[in-house]
């Protein structure tokens, strides 16, 4: 995931990384993220693209655990008429051992 990532541009270390949880319906505007798919957060944009809803919903959970020290896992959600996201979001560099 995370060398995945790099090959795309993102720069080292990631801030945040996460994966797909349940995806159902599709994104009017965007690539909709597939079930499984992991991601990283670095340099202020999530690799691999996801759709904007998705990217969205990442940052806006990250606003709100960037600085807690308890927090450094929470469920990010995409729920609207066109489609529904559930994605775990994890604070700090990702670990191939712990996502695979």
């Amino acid at each position: 995931m995370v060398a995945a990532a790099h090959d795309e541009g993102a720069p080292s270390p990631a801030d945040f990384w996460g994966k797909v949880v349940t995806v159902s319906g599709t994104c009017p505007d965007g690539a909709t993220p597939t079930k499984g798919q992991t991601f990283v957060v670095s340099g202020q944009r999530v690799w691999p693209e996801l759709c904007p809803h998705a990217r969205e919903a990442i940052f806006a959970l990250i606003s709100r655990i960037e600085d807690d020290e308890v927090h450094t896992s929470e469920p990010a959600r995409v729920l609207d008429n066109d489609h529904r996201i559930m994605m775990e979001v994890h604070k700090g560099p990702a670990d191939e051992r712990r996502v695979a």
